[in-house]
């Protein structure tokens, strides 16, 4: 075998193997460079997988919460001055629904009042 066939051979199979790493991955990398997405009040728990630098996630208001007019849920994940990565801090404010109707739950019956009489009090 010449030494132009060989390498034309190890270049195809190279090709085939990365190809083939990549989809047993799912398409995700196996070296995620962002740390995990932290969690935000009153928000459903984010979605954790593989993100890189530039990449970014929307938190959603739990049920019954809408976001705040005037909020952000978006956060990217960025270096910082150090290079560290980190997720930005979004302006997210959950809020109760004002279209969902308001239930408010039946306070309890109070317990009954009694008088109590003393003998001591006739004298």
């Amino acid at each position: 075998m010449d030494p132009g066939s060989l390498s034309v051979s190890i270049c195809i199979m190279m090709a085939f193997l990365l190809g083939a790493a990549t989809l047993s991955s799912g398409g995700k990398c196996k070296n995620c460079l962002c740390p995990r997405i932290p969690s935000w009040k009153l928000s459903e728990p984010p979605e954790q997988g593989c993100y890189q630098i530039e990449e970014h996630y929307r938190y959603q208001c739990v049920e019954g919460y809408t976001r705040k007019v005037g909020t952000s849920s978006l956060t990217r994940c960025r270096p910082d001055e150090h290079g560290d990565l980190h997720w930005t801090t979004p302006s997210l404010q959950c809020i109760p629904d004002p279209n969902r109707p308001i239930t408010t739950p039946t306070p309890p019956t109070p317990p009954p009042i009694t008088t109590a009489t003393s003998k001591y009090l006739s004298m």
